[in-house]
């Protein structure tokens, strides 16, 4: 999958696109790119993503949330599904002006496309449009248009609105019949205070300012390092033993591992809620409550790989 950054730089070939920022990548996102790829092999031409960065929430200052996956990780899904081109169109003040049959007359006039795929409530431009409205007007172009209806479950629309109500209630089993996959929290490791590393538990920190996450606590989880997965536990929290009024934070206790991770990219999948974060007296009933966690992780462990035989 080739990245592109503007508009001007799409290929004069023709294309299917969709657009979106697919951000937790559910399956009624992966309904549409599945739609995608029968255009894409019955017309015999390739595909486009057009997807915006930063979210548009965060940058007209509405109640943003933050993000289920950061965008390299969406690239990656967009890779998996055969996509053979990337726009990451930098949303700003700019593009926000835009309204969404400027837009439209603008994507017809920078590239050969032949068929537009999205989801029957998306939306597009200043004035907030869904491009339904937008069918005829495609038509008369000769423009192949479809849209895939919202994916249900239960009865009940799934959106990424909703995926990231269920990652802060902590919702695994929901989480990840919605996502077709486990939910993982993926992030790069930054250096902390070493405090885990005195206390004989060394964490890795994690880089999730930008992103949902689950309820403070402690989680039993499995995390990716090097392509090998290791059983951890997951902290997060805002560390009352040390800190007052400390900000939200992710920490991670791999189990078994040895090795330097500052700087490196992890993936960790938490499976169950353990307990709520406390405030101890003192590191010595901190240490003991550790260890008492990681007694609870290795007999989790045990059990795992008996259900999983």
């Amino acid at each position: 999958m080739k990245v592109l950054s503007s508009l001007s730089e799409v290929p004069s070939e023709p294309l299917f696109f969709t657009l979106g920022i697919f951000d937790s990548f559910h399956l009624g996102h992966q309904k549409i790119f599945k739609r995608l790829n029968y255009f894409k092999e019955k017309y015999k031409c390739k595909s486009c993503v057009i997807t915006f960065y930063p979210h548009p929430e965060k940058i007209l200052k509405k109640s943003f949330l933050g993000y289920v996956l950061p965008l390299k990780k969406r690239l990656d899904f967009f890779k998996k599904q055969n996509v053979d081109y990337c726009v990451i169109m930098n949303f700003n003040k700019r593009l926000a002006k835009i309204c969404a049959e400027d837009f439209l007359k603008r994507l017809i006039k920078k590239s050969c496309i032949k068929g537009i795929i999205v989801g029957e409530e998306f939306k597009l431009g200043k004035d907030q449009k869904y491009l339904r409205e937008f069918k005829n007007f495609l038509k008369r172009r000769g423009i192949i248009v479809e849209f895939v209806k919202v994916y249900k479950k239960k009865k009940k629309k799934i959106s990424t609105k909703f995926i990231k109500s269920l990652i802060r209630k902590a919702d695994f089993k929901n989480l990840k019949l919605l996502l077709g996959r486990e939910y993982s929290i993926c992030s790069k490791v930054i250096k902390g205070k070493g405090r885990g590393k005195i206390l004989g538990f060394p964490t890795a920190n994690l880089d999730t300012k930008d992103l949902v996450l689950p309820k403070e606590g402690v989680y039993i989880s499995k995390t990716l390092v090097n392509k090998n997965i290791y059983f951890s536990l997951l902290s997060v929290g805002r560390r009352p033993t040390f800190e007052k009024k400390g900000k939200l934070c992710c920490e991670v206790y791999i189990l078994n591992f040895k090795g330097n991770l500052y700087g490196k990219e992890l993936e960790v999948f938490p499976l169950k809620f353990l307990r709520r974060q406390e405030k101890f007296k003192n590191l010595y009933l901190l240490k003991k409550r550790i260890n008492e966690d990681v007694k609870i992780l290795e007999k989790f462990m045990k059990n795992y790989y008996i259900r999983k035989l």
